[in-house]
């Protein structure tokens, strides 16, 4: 009997996969709440003022801080670890692709903020409607729902 590939036994059972993708959603939603929980805290005081108080702290851990794209850097490294602690041997060409995506967010935020830093730029790419931000955004939860299920998958496979 011929061996299936992760990829092909989840293909073969769609509603499998789509548990898998759903556990993966779970783990983005809770890792983002728990990421960004003092951004939170600061909003839940801001509410309770009635918007007296921490107006400017929310925007400065938005805008100059980039907590929410630090966040997402710190999203994608987690589900590389997970990979590496998993023990799964990878050939190089498939690390190299698992690699790609978060290298190219953390050198995009390192560039951005060395740019900032020495006064090239300002600091409205970190700002939540600026192109920077949403693609990055837009990258971190497709790669860590996509790979982190992909995980699930091998996982799961490797205790059958």
């Amino acid at each position: 009997m011929e061996q299936l590939t992760p990829t092909e036994q989840s293909q073969e059972n769609p509603i499998r996969f789509r548990n898998y993708l759903m556990k993966s959603v779970k783990w983005v939603i809770g890792n983002t709440l728990f990421g960004l929980l003092p951004l939170w805290f600061i909003y839940f005081l801001f509410v309770i003022s009635r918007g007296k108080v921490a107006s400017s702290e929310i925007d400065h851990i938005i805008e100059h801080d980039a907590a929410i794209l630090f966040v997402c850097c710190g999203m994608m490294g987690a589900v590389l670890w997970d990979f590496m602690l998993a023990g799964i041997k990878l050939k190089m060409s498939v690390a190299f692709r698992l690699f790609i995506v978060p290298g190219f967010v953390a050198m995009v935020l390192f560039t951005d903020q060395v740019l900032i830093l020495l006064k090239a730029i300002d600091n409205t790419c970190f700002n939540l409607r600026s192109y920077t931000t949403i693609i990055i955004v837009v990258l971190t939860i497709s790669f860590t729902i996509f790979t982190k299920a992909n995980l699930y998958v091998i996982e799961d496979t490797r205790n059958e």
